[in-house]
């Protein structure tokens, strides 16, 4: 039997490195970055380690692709997963927004069976709301 979950709360996301950038020639900026988020919900405890590549755009806009290792516990399961992450970031105000998708077959330990998707918004000050469909 799976049971589904829709999880949503808040997270708190720091980064704790920015890459050097590499410059094209007609002015795009691509730099990686890797972030940790602390998630600390009734459904949902532990930590995120994102690891992703920014473009920043001569037009001003910045999107981002990359990763995030979750290792904590979900609904009361231990174990960890992946999460790809797709997004973009509001240059003038600093926030950030992004669709995840699950990895299959990246579940860990009691977690082993777990799918599905979500998404987050993190405002400027590095708050960050979230939520997960999941199937586990």
């Amino acid at each position: 039997m799976t049971d589904h979950h829709y999880i949503h709360g808040s997270a708190s996301q720091s980064a704790s490195y920015v890459g050097t950038s590499a410059y094209g020639p007609s002015g795009i900026q691509v730099y990686n970055c890797e972030y940790t988020k602390s998630y600390k919900t009734t459904d949902i405890t532990g930590v995120g380690e994102q690891h992703i590549s920014c473009a920043l755009l001569p037009a001003g806009n910045t999107g981002f692709t990359g990763y995030e290792l979750f290792s904590g516990v979900v609904c009361g399961c231990r174990g960890s997963f992946i999460m790809r992450v797709h997004g973009k970031v509001e240059l003038k105000t600093g926030a950030s927004s992004a669709e995840l998708i699950i990895e299959e077959g990246s579940g860990t330990d009691e977690l082993w069976a777990i799918s599905g998707a979500g998404s987050y918004v993190v405002a400027g000050n590095g708050h960050c709301s979230f939520e997960l469909n999941l199937s586990m």
